[in-house]
């Protein structure tokens, strides 16, 4: 079996200096240059920090992004496992972009550039280009879909309504990535008409069914699915049922979904009490107090935190040698960062409990739900204490525990 170890330090000086040849090019040495069968590390160990150091040259990284890209060209995106990590790069990007007016985004370096189009399915439309042309001058179209250039600056009336053009940028969510322009109209509008009728059919003719959700928040991890998904959860919770849990519960133990979650946990937006009046009769009190955070904890976060030990667990596995030797996870590997992730994750969510401004999601908690919680995390942090993150997970639970019981005696 081919050493991993033996292609590093070739690899590294070969795209040290190809930046300037045609991506297709370079995408053609590296694969005859590095075998099938260690691909996958080598992108790990070489491509993917690249792309993440800020301080590389710009065209190294859209090298290093295409590759990452390339070597799962005949797949769809969705199976390409360093697909969460372009979208990561791009929530790190663009979260910054808020303060920016609507009439004047900022505008997108070469290199979030190239990952948009890789996320946008426009990877092949790099190849003919050498990572320093990219970087000179971008050749691509960066023009805004037809939309966007009939949204109002304000008050200017062009031709669509807002429900029609928050009905079209969900479905352009649904399908790709949206530009900074359009995730900034979606924003801005969302809060005012909330979201278009909802329904279970996947016909042609609702504008917004439920089962483009999961595809909007893999689509757009960061600002746009957290808008989406708190909107569809406090305007619809009768409606928004298995779908919408499902797909929290789902997410991939990443930094984006663990920002979602936090963001959902804090928001304490209290439901549309129109629900129908028998449940309203019913339950005056708590259909008037339920909040997105509280519902989603009721209805998804066990099942979230339960899910994210399950895929560590079969990271863990998967990192094994074959022979049975029992090897230490590396914490810069990928399972080391799901790791850090989750324990931090965890260690937030004991932390802001009770808390005013960041605990809406703990109100109303019972004792029998918030033991639930901690037994998971409890579980997690006993296995992986060795390392510092879910060591200090394990102190904040243990302590907080202990407060608890003194308070009760």
């Amino acid at each position: 079996m081919d050493s991993v170890e033996s292609y590093l330090k070739p690899v590294e000086e070969f795209l040290s200096g190809t930046t300037s040849s045609p991506l297709s090019d370079v995408a053609h040495t590296f694969t005859q240059i590095v075998p099938d069968n260690v691909q996958f590390q080598v992108a790990l160990n070489i491509l993917l920090p690249i792309t993440r150091t800020a301080s590389n040259a710009e065209a190294l990284r859209i090298q290093a992004v295409y590759l990452l890209w390339y070597i799962y060209r005949d797949h769809s995106l969705d199976v390409n496992p360093f697909k969460v990590a372009f979208q990561d790069l791009l929530r790190e990007e663009t979260s910054s972009y808020d303060s920016f007016p609507l009439s004047k985004p900022p505008e997108m370096p070469p290199f979030m550039l190239a990952v948009q189009a890789v996320l946008g399915g426009k990877g092949l439309d790099l190849a003919p280009y050498s990572p320093t042309a990219l970087v000179s001058k971008w050749p691509l179209s960066t023009a805004p879909r037809p939309l966007i250039h009939t949204v109002r600056p304000e008050s200017q009336d062009l031709g669509l309504d807002d429900t029609q053009i928050v009905e079209q940028l969900l479905r352009y969510a649904s399908e790709s990535v949206l530009s900074l322009s359009e995730q900034k109209v979606l924003v801005k509008l969302l809060p005012v008409l909330g979201i278009p009728p909802l329904t279970n059919q996947q016909e042609e003719g609702p504008p917004f069914p439920l089962g483009h959700l999961s595809k909007i928040v893999s689509n757009n991890p960061g600002t746009v699915a957290y808008h989406v998904m708190s909107r569809v959860i406090s305007l619809s919770p009768s409606q928004c049922g298995e779908i919408c849990w499902d797909i929290l519960i789902s997410l991939p133990p990443t930094l984006s979904s663990f920002d979602l979650w936090t963001r959902l946990l804090s928001n304490d937006t209290v439901l549309d009490t129109l629900k129908t009046t028998q449940e309203t009769d019913e339950n005056p009190k708590d259909s008037r107090k339920d909040t997105v955070a509280s519902t989603s904890r009721k209805e998804a976060l066990a099942l979230f935190l339960a899910h994210c030990e399950s895929t560590i667990d079969s990271m863990f596995a998967e990192e094994r040698p074959v022979d049975g030797r029992n090897v230490e996870i590396d914490p810069e590997g990928p399972c080391g960062l799901v790791v850090l992730h989750f324990a931090r994750f965890g260690l937030a969510l004991v932390r802001s409990k009770g808390d005013a401004r960041r605990g809406a999601w703990s109100i109303g908690m019972d004792e029998e739900e918030w033991f639930a919680l901690t037994t998971v995390l409890q579980d997690f942090a006993l296995r992986f204490v060795r390392f510092e993150a879910p060591c200090e997970l394990y102190r904040a639970l243990t302590s907080g525990g202990q407060r608890e019981a003194e308070l009760r005696s």
